[in-house]
């Protein structure tokens, strides 16, 4: 999962990509968890000339291999080809809430790592999605990768000081 903030309000949990077949159909990448959640944050927005405007999914299928989607009004592979590339987001309010302890990735990104002896690692750039469990991509004087384990190596997020504590060793 990749998601981005582009605002304080609007999350990137998408991309279009290649048109499938004569009917205007969209191959969509996911970056939500389970993939198939996409649909459930519609509508769904895009940025157009520094504005946000409404994407209109009016189908949607969910394949083995790939997830398809058409967009209303771009009924052949033409038309469709012009939203290829385009960045799908929603607004933060569409999400549910979490437990607590829970939290969703785009929150996580742009936090600062410290470690249980206060030394700082970096800042969470990214999460990448491993077979065996999320890493937090950290950049600071030296790029690390983080399992995302709480019971582990994650100690404590407190998302109002924007940091992570983690049990970490630095030369690691």
């Amino acid at each position: 999962m990749n998601n981005r903030v582009d605002s304080e309000n609007h999350i990137v949990i998408g991309r279009i990509g290649s048109t499938y077949g004569i009917k205007g159909w969209l191959k969509v990448q996911s970056f939500t968890a389970p993939e198939t959640n996409i649909f459930d944050y519609q509508p769904w927005l895009y940025q157009k000339r520094g504005q946000w405007v409404v994407l209109e999914c009016d189908t949607f299928e969910a394949k083995p291999e790939r997830l398809l989607i058409h967009i209303k009004g771009y009924d052949n592979p033409e038309m469709a080809k012009q939203l290829t590339g385009l960045e799908i987001a929603t607004t933060r309010d569409q999400l549910p809430k979490l437990p607590k302890g829970e939290y969703y990735w785009h929150d996580l990104i742009g936090l600062e790592v410290v470690t249980t002896k206060q030394v700082s690692l970096g800042k969470v750039k990214n999460i990448l999605s491993n077979a065996a469990h999320p890493l937090l991509e950290i950049q600071g004087e030296k790029q690390h990768l983080l399992p995302l384990l709480f019971d582990k190596f994650i100690v404590e997020v407190n998302l109002s000081e924007r940091k992570i504590i983690a049990d970490w060793d630095p030369e690691f």
